[in-house]
């Protein structure tokens, strides 16, 4: 190919700027995940006590010892704060973003398919990354291995060379101390080595890699008990929490229904290109086929279908009829010559978009706001509580804010529940407590076993009209998101 031209140069770097903006935008959400305040109140703990194996923000029973899956994230996000402040938080996960994005392009390029068409479905995967990237999940560190691995398995498959796979152990060791979704990885190696066996070329290094990854994972804080919580954790049914819906209670439900629907088209994508392809792949139907079936399940896994999506489908697209996109570049070049013009003014429109939409800070919006979103919190409930003289003892609150409120006001404060589940609280504690947020039967039965000064519920919680009818409560504060009960007979001050 004859060298590019200046302008063919501009318009190429212009052309690329297009969709990365374009993505960036899309992932310029402000308001907080509910986890990012149990991350920064364990970093806060490990870096002023020393490591805490038993949970302090909890005042109904816990387990022994506190086996937090998403440790490691708590330990850099605290210190990252206090440093730069959201800012730093939010850079990170821009960087995350961008690590994914390039990992599925390059392991897509390494199979052959031409940069077009890598780099449409690698845009494809980043305008859906905002499904998994809310600032700032530990999730987004398992998405940017699990990319990383995708890119080095597909090398290694491509020359056969050791040296792709030497670097996957101690990224595993890394992985499996922010996030449990390390088993997101083991799997994936464990199916390369599967779609090996059919080639009979390469199975023992990539049994070797996956040996050598699963080992590294008892290298943490918990040892065995890390994996005896994670065997437990797979199997728990999580029914009150919307991401770990399936497709089809999604779609009944109407929550997160457009991820479900927008799912279920790319599966039916994929299924029809896998059928004409004209060569059978065991790894790559493999590494689609469990991905998609995981998406199904839980569309909490559905950024894993997304990224083996992006990462596959191009070159089984083209299925070896490249795109090239010099000859086709050069020609706009020359005959349209406004276009570099054109394309910068939109580029510069959308740089302009990113920087007013404040992507630098992560927010608590308060729920009793007008338009407050699914990520708000009961801001001036909690600033009625401090006002009164009543923000202190045992707080039953709503489960998204549990872990907001440990981060803000503990040692003050004690919560009954919150969104760490599994990893901190038995399982005959939160099936009560979800009885109880769901007004089910014996609802009453954990005020009675685990008695709270205080309860702050949200307006969508179906327990508020039973609990306004018991003579034992007294609504106080109603907000347009939240309602706030004291005891009745309790003085104000």
């Amino acid at each position: 190919m004859p060298p590019r031209s200046t302008r063919e140069k501009i318009l190429l770097a212009l052309a690329v700027a297009v969709p990365a903006l374009l993505v960036a935008g899309r992932l310029a959400i402000t308001a907080a995940d509910f986890d990012l305040w149990g991350y920064l109140a364990f970093g806060r703990l490990f870096w002023r006590q020393g490591f805490p194996y038993k949970d302090v923000f909890a005042y109904t029973p816990t387990l022994t010892p506190w086996v937090y899956h998403e440790w490691l994230t708590g330990v850099v996000y605290y210190p990252l704060l206090t440093a730069c402040g959201m800012a730093g938080i939010q850079a990170l996960r821009y960087l995350a973003a961008a690590g994914v994005c390039l990992g599925v392009f390059a392991a897509s390029r390494v199979r052959r398919a031409d940069a077009v068409t890598s780099g449409l479905f690698c845009f494809v995967a980043g305008e859906l990354l905002v499904i998994g990237f809310a600032p700032a999940r530990a999730q987004i560190f398992t998405y940017l291995f699990f990319a990383v691995f995708l890119w080095r398995l597909e090398a290694f498959r491509a020359d056969g060379k050791w040296k792709r796979l030497g670097w996957l152990p101690l990224m595993m060791l890394v992985w499996a101390n922010l996030h449990g979704g390390f088993l997101a990885g083991l799997g994936l190696v464990g199916l390369y080595a599967a779609g090996a066996l059919q080639r009979r070329r390469g199975v023992f290094p990539l049994a070797a890699c996956g040996l050598a990854c699963a080992l590294v994972t008892l290298v943490n804080p918990y040892g065995l008990d890390y994996w005896t919580y994670l065997l437990a954790a797979i199997r728990l049914p999580r029914p009150d929490v919307a991401e770990w819906a399936s497709v089809w209670r999604a779609i009944g439900l109407g929550r997160l229904a457009v991820n479900a629907w927008i799912l279920l088209g790319m599966a039916g994508l994929t299924a029809f290109f896998l059928v004409k392809r004209r060569h059978r792949d065991l790894t790559d139907l493999l590494v689609l086929g469990v991905t998609a079936w995981m998406a199904m399940g839980h569309l909490r896994h559905q950024i894993f279908f997304i990224l083996a999506f992006a990462a596959l489908l191009p070159s089984i697209f083209a299925d070896g009829k490249g795109i090239e996109a010099g000859p086709a570049l050069s020609r706009l070049a020359k005959r349209y010559r406004w276009l570099p013009v054109a394309l910068g003014g939109f580029v510069a429109a959308l740089a302009v978009n990113f920087v007013l939409a404040t992507p630098w800070r992560i927010t608590a919006p308060d729920c009793d706001a007008p338009g407050a979103g699914d990520f708000s919190y009961p801001v001036g409930a909690v600033e009625w509580l401090r006002e009164h003289g009543r923000l202190r003892g045992n707080v039953l609150a709503h489960f998204n804010w549990g872990e907001w409120l440990s981060w803000n006001e503990y040692p003050a404060v004690k919560v009954a529940m919150d969104g760490r589940y599994e990893t901190v609280y038995p399982r005959p504690v939160h099936e009560a407590y979800f009885r109880f947020i769901n007004a089910g039967p014996g609802w009453r039965d954990f005020l009675e076993a685990y008695p709270p000064d205080v309860i702050l519920l949200s307006i969508h919680d179906p327990v508020i009209a039973a609990l306004a009818a018991d003579p034992g409560w007294r609504l106080v504060r109603r907000g347009r998101g939240s309602l706030l009960f004291v005891r009745a007979g309790a003085g104000e001050r």
